[in-house]
């Protein structure tokens, strides 16, 4: 179902993106879509800029003003926000009458600003203020498409029983929660009250959904508070279930609007503030997911509070070493240490693929350190698992460290400190060095803040500095002996370059890891697939600056198949393209749109048939794919099912020149000589050049007994492809010997 009338996304992007154009003062510009590039983000090369996404890119040619890149970075962000949330819509089943407003307003918002930008000569400042309230207003319009895609995904992962589930802490998932909402407890000086009338926190479930249930309703409890209010968090356990109440000051709901509330789309018609009406009912579905219940419940004094219940398990931990566990247990009830402090070692979930060993906590944070770094990790708990001490000592090597509620000591030559934020690295090499990407660290009587990375010499002085901007403009390009290149955009300050490489997203199977001075690489990828890397950038102190993840397709063995097929080696072309589809777990599209043309190619047009489908149902409606079935129909004489296929993609783009040709083909099969011959007109109109059009229009001017005009016809043909023109210079010979 297409957007409602209000917010036409189509129109405001092609705006944006006409907008962008004068900005950079382009003579021309096209947007690309539904195609890739070998660009994954900014590419700038002389006097033309590409803005890569992930199923687009758009690029602006000769442009007469090639604006700085953190300009460029903001108007990427907000094409890529608008083409999100484009897409989000175009495929979304239903959007509420108060999405659709917020979302006409934001994207309003923006549009405005870019065109200020262009009409008029501000200054540096106020330029930045624009782009800077543009990217704030679109931002705010794509959080509407995300809540709506969580439940999707949470209904997906349940369908498919993939939610992973683990034991946790349901309090230190709070704690971390007001840690995370700090800032916005204090604007509205709101005061916390938090009880627990049980000492059991241990339940069992996905830590990430029910962090997402729990963060919503104590954000809702905020937003929907009072000045000077309250918050009231009260735990507590029967009947095997533990029940969490959320209650906050506030200004009412109507008793009326209580279930409704947890629908999609549905707001409190008393609250001042207008949502999209999703964060509930996603909400609702975490806690159904797990077989728990939640109820809105109103007090006299207008108090609401949200009150649910989970399954609760006691706490059990698989332990790999039982004897050493058991022991060390048994001396701390001795002692009486092991109620109090943490003295039991806890074993953790640790992975090694050769390049990094990973290490996973119960809490789901993920610490990756090189396998041949000098390191040891420490993970301690007391018996009731209320209290934990964790450390990672690193002696030399390369670390990354993505925590979740959990708190740990870092322990490196020269320095020692502990976490108060999310996602650091570690490296020692001369100096020991950390950057902080979210989050904070404390080493000594300091905070160090994300943004910043600092450095500990043999002296013991540490050095701060600002970390350098994440590499953009990456390009990949697969070479003929079986390499991938890797190209980097220079940035400002960096003597050198780090890449990490990884076979998923979450980095859990690193492939390798370079550090280069120049911004490009080359190195040997034995198989095809999706590839992810990790761009950074390297100052003169060995600080890592930001991180650029990006994703690329290595398919070397579908260019070798491709290869194979010019030399009209279809057996070998068939082995490479297999190879390559069980390379991609024959996930993708791209493999079988291979194999597929090779059995055209070869003639066997039913087995083609077949395997296309295939492609059709990894990636939709693909041009390329379809021209080629109905090419196979054609051969088959399957006449009506080929003309349905080529009318379809007309429908679609009704200058697809293969589609133009192909139906004049059957046309001609068909006698229908005029038909054919108004669709070769519109080609010819479009590329006189196409290959096998003049030919298909000399065999129409015989039809019309207009031989001089269908020798003009073969002859151009002939002209522009000479080594291809068999099937011309037949004709042409038979016409000239006089045998038509």
């Amino acid at each position: 179902m297409m957007p409602r009338k209000g917010v036409n996304m189509n129109t405001t992007l092609k705006r944006t993106i006409k907008l962008v154009s004068e900005l950079l003062e382009a003579k021309d510009y096209k947007h690309f879509h539904k195609k890739t590039t070998d660009c994954s983000d900014i590419c700038i090369e002389k006097n033309q800029v590409i803005l890569a996404f992930e199923y687009d890119f758009v690029e602006f040619y000769e442009c007469s003003k090639i604006i700085d890149i953190k300009t460029l970075k903001y108007i990427h962000n907000i094409i890529n926000i608008y083409l999100k949330a484009y897409n989000a819509l175009k495929n979304s089943n239903c959007l509420s009458p108060i999405a659709t407003h917020e979302l006409k307003g934001m994207l309003s918002a923006a549009k405005l600003s870019i065109e200020m930008l262009v009409k008029y000569d501000f200054d540096s400042e106020d330029r930045a203020k624009l782009l800077n309230q543009s990217f704030e207003s679109v931002s705010k319009s794509i959080d509407i498409f995300e809540e709506m895609l969580q439940i999707e995904r949470l209904q997906h992962q349940n369908s498919e029983n993939k939610i992973e589930i683990i034991e946790f802490n349901i309090t230190e998932i709070i704690n971390k929660i007001l840690n995370t909402l700090e800032l916005s407890i204090k604007s509205k000086n709101l005061k916390i009250y938090f009880t627990k009338k049980d000492k059991i926190e241990i339940i069992k479930g996905s830590f990430f959904w029910i962090d997402r249930a729990i963060f919503n309703l104590l954000n809702n409890a905020i937003k929907y508070n009072t000045e000077g209010g309250y918050i009231k968090i009260d735990i507590s356990t029967k009947n095997k279930f533990m029940t969490i109440k959320i209650q906050n000051s506030s200004l009412g709901i109507d008793n009326s609007e209580k279930e409704k509330l947890f629908e999609k789309f549905q707001t409190s018609k008393s609250s001042e503030h207008i949502g999209t009406g999703i964060g509930l009912a996603l909400v609702k579905s975490v806690i159904d997911v797990h077989g728990g219940n939640i109820e809105l419940k109103n007090f006299e004094n207008k108090d609401v509070a949200f009150i649910f219940n989970l399954p609760l398990i006691q706490h059990r931990k698989t332990i790999q070493n039982p004897y050493a566990s058991l022991a060390a247990s048994f001396i701390a009830v001795v002692f009486g240490a092991g109620y109090f402090f943490p003295v039991i070692p806890t074993f953790n979930d640790t992975q090694s693929n050769g390049k990094f060993d990973t290490i996973k906590t119960q809490n789901g944070s993920v610490i990756r350190v090189e396998s041949d770094a000098d390191y040891s990790f420490w993970n301690f708990r007391n018996i009731t698992n209320s209290k934990s001490y964790k450390r990672l000592s690193l002696s030399s090597g390369y670390a990354e460290v993505e925590l979740n509620g959990d708190t740990v000591n870092f322990v490196m030559p020269n320095t020692t400190f502990t976490n108060m934020g999310t996602k650091v690295t570690l490296e020692k090499d001369k100096n020991s060095v950390v950057s902080i990407y979210e989050g904070a660290v404390k080493s000594d009587d300091r905070v160090l803040e994300e943004g910043f990375g600092f450095l500990v010499s043999k002296n013991g002085i540490p050095k701060t500095v600002q970390l350098l901007d994440a590499p953009y403009g990456i390009r990949f390009k697969n070479l003929q002996d079986g390499s991938v290149e890797i190209t980097v955009g220079a940035v400002k300050g960096a003597v050198s370059y780090k890449i990490i490489m990884a076979n998923d997203d979450k980095f859990e199977n690193i492939t390798g890891i370079y550090t280069f001075v120049s911004p490009t690489i080359k190195t040997k990828i034995n198989k095809d697939g999706y590839y992810y890397i990790k761009a950074i950038a390297v100052d003169k102190n060995g600080i890592n600056g930001y991180q650029n993840i990006v994703k690329f397709k290595n398919k070397y063995n579908i260019l070798k198949a491709e290869e194979m097929i010019k030399a009209k080696a279809f057996d070998k072309s068939l082995e490479f393209a297999n190879k390559s589809n069980k390379d991609f777990e024959k996930k993708d599209f791209e493999p079988y749109s291979e194999l597929g043309w090779i059995y055209y190619l070869k003639g066997e047009y039913a087995k083609s048939i077949q395997i296309l489908n295939k492609a059709l149902e990894l990636k939709k409606d693909n041009e390329r794919d379809l021209i080629h079935i109905a090419r196979d129909y054609y051969f088959m004489k399957d006449l009506e099912k080929a003309e349905e296929i080529y009318l379809f993609l007309l429908s679609q783009n009704d200058k697809n020149q293969d589609a133009l040709w192909g139906l004049a083909e059957v046309y001609l099969a068909k006698e229908q000589i005029s038909q054919a011959k108004e669709k070769l007109e519109k080609l010819l109109s479009i590329n006189p050049k196409y290959y096998m059009l003049n030919y298909d229009l000399a065999k129409v001017a015989l039809s019309e007994m207009e031989k001089n005009k269908a020798l003009s016809y073969l002859q151009k043909e002939i002209e522009l492809y000479p080594n291809e023109s068999s099937d011309a210079q037949k004709l042409l010979d038979e016409i000239q010997s006089e045998k038509i």
